[in-house]
Protein backbone atom coordinates (compact mmCIF):
# COMPACT_ATOMS: atom_id res chain seq x y z
CA UNK A 1 0.00 0.00 0.00
CA UNK A 2 1.21 3.51 -0.65
CA UNK A 3 2.46 5.73 2.26
CA UNK A 4 0.45 9.23 1.64
CA UNK A 5 1.83 10.25 5.22
CA UNK A 6 3.38 13.53 5.03
CA UNK A 7 6.37 13.62 7.64
CA UNK A 8 8.89 16.26 8.34
CA UNK A 9 12.85 17.01 9.26
CA UNK A 10 15.20 20.08 8.59
CA UNK A 11 18.52 19.73 6.45
CA UNK A 12 20.42 23.11 6.52
CA UNK A 13 18.24 25.19 8.10
CA UNK A 14 15.19 24.27 5.62
CA UNK A 15 12.11 22.44 6.89
CA UNK A 16 12.10 19.16 4.78
CA UNK A 17 8.28 17.16 4.37
CA UNK A 18 8.58 14.66 2.52
CA UNK A 19 6.23 11.03 2.30
CA UNK A 20 8.19 8.40 4.22
CA UNK A 21 10.97 10.38 5.71
CA UNK A 22 11.63 10.89 9.56
CA UNK A 23 11.58 13.60 11.46
CA UNK A 24 14.46 15.25 13.41
CA UNK A 25 15.28 18.49 14.22
CA UNK A 26 18.79 20.90 12.95
CA UNK A 27 18.57 24.27 14.87
CA UNK A 28 21.31 26.93 13.09
CA UNK A 29 20.90 29.33 15.51
CA UNK A 30 20.13 30.52 18.85
CA UNK A 31 18.40 32.88 20.43
CA UNK A 32 18.96 34.60 23.72
CA UNK A 33 15.95 35.98 25.92
CA UNK A 34 13.40 33.76 25.45
CA UNK A 35 11.76 31.53 27.17
CA UNK A 36 11.85 28.26 25.01
CA UNK A 37 10.68 25.62 27.25
CA UNK A 38 7.42 25.73 25.05
CA UNK A 39 8.54 24.89 21.41
CA UNK A 40 11.57 22.87 22.69
CA UNK A 41 9.24 20.96 24.94
CA UNK A 42 7.20 18.58 22.01
CA UNK A 43 4.41 17.80 24.51
CA UNK A 44 3.81 21.68 25.78
CA UNK A 45 0.99 23.11 24.06
CA UNK A 46 -0.93 25.73 24.55
CA UNK A 47 -4.62 26.37 23.82
CA UNK A 48 -3.61 28.58 20.69
CA UNK A 49 -1.83 25.80 19.08
CA UNK A 50 -4.05 23.29 19.65
CA UNK A 51 -6.95 25.63 18.07
CA UNK A 52 -5.04 25.84 14.96
CA UNK A 53 -3.61 22.40 14.89
CA UNK A 54 -7.47 21.31 14.76
CA UNK A 55 -8.48 24.10 12.31
CA UNK A 56 -5.93 23.04 9.95
CA UNK A 57 -6.51 19.31 9.93
CA UNK A 58 -9.88 19.52 9.51
CA UNK A 59 -8.93 21.76 5.76
CA UNK A 60 -5.87 19.27 5.33
CA UNK A 61 -7.54 15.46 5.30
CA UNK A 62 -5.67 12.50 6.35
CA UNK A 63 -2.46 14.92 7.23
CA UNK A 64 -2.69 15.18 10.91
CA UNK A 65 1.15 14.64 11.96
CA UNK A 66 2.32 16.25 9.15
CA UNK A 67 0.32 19.11 10.26
CA UNK A 68 0.90 19.05 13.75
CA UNK A 69 5.11 18.71 12.72
CA UNK A 70 4.51 22.24 10.81
CA UNK A 71 3.10 23.99 13.16
CA UNK A 72 5.86 23.01 15.92
CA UNK A 73 8.25 24.26 13.43
CA UNK A 74 5.79 27.46 13.18
CA UNK A 75 5.77 27.93 16.93
CA UNK A 76 9.48 27.81 17.32
CA UNK A 77 10.12 30.10 14.72
CA UNK A 78 7.74 32.69 16.58
CA UNK A 79 10.10 32.69 19.38
CA UNK A 80 12.58 34.19 17.45
CA UNK A 81 14.57 30.78 16.99
CA UNK A 82 15.73 31.17 13.24
CA UNK A 83 18.56 32.95 11.28
CA UNK A 84 17.37 36.81 11.13
CA UNK A 85 19.54 37.00 7.65
CA UNK A 86 17.36 34.20 5.90
CA UNK A 87 13.01 34.10 5.26
CA UNK A 88 11.56 33.49 8.14
CA UNK A 89 10.54 30.17 7.57
CA UNK A 90 11.27 27.75 4.58
CA UNK A 91 9.66 25.14 3.63
CA UNK A 92 9.70 21.81 1.40
CA UNK A 93 7.10 19.81 0.71
CA UNK A 94 7.57 16.90 -1.60
CA UNK A 95 4.77 14.31 -2.57
CA UNK A 96 2.97 12.87 -5.15
CA UNK A 97 -0.29 14.62 -6.71
CA UNK A 98 -3.05 14.47 -4.49
CA UNK A 99 -1.54 13.92 -0.72
CA UNK A 100 -2.25 17.65 0.50
CA UNK A 101 1.13 19.62 -0.39
CA UNK A 102 -0.28 22.36 -1.67
CA UNK A 103 -3.96 22.55 0.56
CA UNK A 104 -1.65 22.67 3.57
CA UNK A 105 -0.07 25.64 2.03
CA UNK A 106 -3.34 27.71 1.46
CA UNK A 107 -4.32 26.41 5.25
CA UNK A 108 -1.28 27.49 6.77
CA UNK A 109 -1.55 31.10 5.22
CA UNK A 110 -5.10 31.50 6.56
CA UNK A 111 -4.01 30.03 10.01
CA UNK A 112 -1.78 32.60 10.20
CA UNK A 113 -4.51 34.67 9.30
CA UNK A 114 -4.38 35.79 5.57
CA UNK A 115 -7.03 35.68 3.01
CA UNK A 116 -7.19 33.64 0.01
CA UNK A 117 -5.27 36.21 -2.39
CA UNK A 118 -2.28 36.50 0.01
CA UNK A 119 -0.47 33.50 -0.59
CA UNK A 120 1.99 34.07 -3.57
CA UNK A 121 1.95 31.65 -5.62
CA UNK A 122 4.41 30.97 -8.67
CA UNK A 123 4.00 28.25 -10.57
CA UNK A 124 6.87 26.69 -12.09
CA UNK A 125 5.25 25.64 -15.53
CA UNK A 126 4.35 29.18 -15.66
CA UNK A 127 8.14 29.84 -15.93
CA UNK A 128 9.84 27.53 -18.67
CA UNK A 129 11.60 30.08 -20.25
CA UNK A 130 14.52 32.18 -18.49
CA UNK A 131 12.53 35.13 -20.47
CA UNK A 132 9.36 34.20 -18.04
CA UNK A 133 11.11 35.46 -14.62
CA UNK A 134 11.03 39.31 -15.77
CA UNK A 135 7.10 38.84 -14.06
CA UNK A 136 8.52 38.35 -11.01
CA UNK A 137 11.85 40.49 -10.58
CA UNK A 138 10.79 43.10 -13.54
CA UNK A 139 11.85 43.81 -17.56
CA UNK A 140 14.59 46.35 -18.43
CA UNK A 141 14.08 48.59 -20.28
CA UNK A 142 13.26 47.83 -24.15
CA UNK A 143 12.57 44.56 -22.98
CA UNK A 144 8.62 42.73 -23.05
CA UNK A 145 7.13 44.07 -20.18
CA UNK A 146 9.34 47.02 -18.92
CA UNK A 147 6.98 49.38 -17.01
CA UNK A 148 4.76 46.29 -15.36
CA UNK A 149 4.91 46.04 -11.66
CA UNK A 150 6.71 42.88 -10.93
CA UNK A 151 5.57 40.26 -8.44
CA UNK A 152 8.33 40.96 -6.38
CA UNK A 153 7.70 44.86 -5.98
CA UNK A 154 8.07 46.08 -3.19
CA UNK A 155 4.38 47.44 -3.35
CA UNK A 156 2.70 43.94 -3.84
CA UNK A 157 4.59 42.39 -1.29
CA UNK A 158 3.04 45.12 1.15
CA UNK A 159 -0.52 44.87 -0.05
CA UNK A 160 -0.12 40.78 0.46
CA UNK A 161 1.27 40.82 3.71
CA UNK A 162 0.09 38.76 6.80
CA UNK A 163 0.10 39.99 10.03
CA UNK A 164 1.87 37.08 12.20
CA UNK A 165 1.55 37.55 16.08
CA UNK A 166 4.99 36.99 17.68
CA UNK A 167 5.51 34.71 21.11
CA UNK A 168 6.78 38.11 22.67
CA UNK A 169 3.51 39.82 22.04
CA UNK A 170 5.25 41.56 18.78
CA UNK A 171 3.61 41.56 15.22
CA UNK A 172 5.89 40.83 12.08
CA UNK A 173 4.21 41.65 8.53
CA UNK A 174 5.03 38.47 6.64
CA UNK A 175 4.70 37.10 2.97
CA UNK A 176 3.72 34.04 2.16
CA UNK A 177 4.76 31.99 -0.88
CA UNK A 178 4.42 28.90 -2.91
CA UNK A 179 6.64 27.82 -5.12
CA UNK A 180 4.77 25.13 -6.77
CA UNK A 181 6.07 22.41 -8.45
CA UNK A 182 9.04 24.37 -9.24
CA UNK A 183 11.06 21.45 -10.83
CA UNK A 184 8.77 22.51 -14.07
CA UNK A 185 10.31 25.27 -14.05
CA UNK A 186 13.64 26.92 -15.59
CA UNK A 187 17.22 27.27 -14.20
CA UNK A 188 16.76 30.85 -13.77
CA UNK A 189 13.70 30.22 -11.81
CA UNK A 190 15.52 27.78 -9.44
CA UNK A 191 18.56 30.22 -9.22
CA UNK A 192 15.99 33.27 -8.48
CA UNK A 193 14.40 30.67 -5.73
CA UNK A 194 17.41 29.35 -4.24
CA UNK A 195 19.15 32.75 -4.08
CA UNK A 196 15.84 33.93 -1.93
CA UNK A 197 16.20 31.36 0.49
CA UNK A 198 19.57 31.49 0.77
CA UNK A 199 20.51 35.41 1.21
CA UNK A 200 16.64 36.81 1.81
CA UNK A 201 16.85 39.45 -0.69
CA UNK A 202 16.11 39.86 -4.68
CA UNK A 203 17.33 41.93 -6.50
CA UNK A 204 14.95 43.67 -9.24
CA UNK A 205 15.48 44.74 -12.80
CA UNK A 206 15.56 48.84 -11.84
CA UNK A 207 17.95 47.71 -9.50
CA UNK A 208 16.12 47.29 -6.39
CA UNK A 209 16.76 45.13 -3.52
CA UNK A 210 13.87 43.95 -1.86
CA UNK A 211 14.30 42.88 1.63
CA UNK A 212 12.49 38.96 1.89
CA UNK A 213 13.37 38.27 5.45
CA UNK A 214 10.09 38.25 6.87
CA UNK A 215 8.54 35.93 4.27
CA UNK A 216 7.77 32.11 4.35
CA UNK A 217 8.26 30.00 1.42
CA UNK A 218 6.60 26.57 0.76
CA UNK A 219 8.34 25.08 -2.06
CA UNK A 220 6.76 21.76 -3.62
CA UNK A 221 7.98 19.37 -5.92
CA UNK A 222 6.63 15.67 -7.03
CA UNK A 223 9.80 14.43 -8.15
CA UNK A 224 11.23 12.15 -6.30
CA UNK A 225 7.89 11.16 -4.79
CA UNK A 226 8.25 7.44 -5.88
CA UNK A 227 11.04 7.10 -4.12
CA UNK A 228 9.99 8.84 -0.38
CA UNK A 229 6.69 6.51 -1.33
Amino acid sequence: MKNNKLKISSIGGIWKIALGLCMSYSLTSIAFGYNCSLVLDPEARDEAFENSYQTMTAEVIGQDDAVRQVMTAIQRLKTGLYDPKRPFGRFYLVGSTGVGKTELSKALTKELGGLGDMLIKIKGESYQSSSDITKLTGAPPSYVGYGDEPLFSVANLARRAVEVKLLDGTVKKVNVFLWDEFEKGSKALENLMLGILDEGEVHLADGTVVDLRDSIHIVTSNEGASKVN
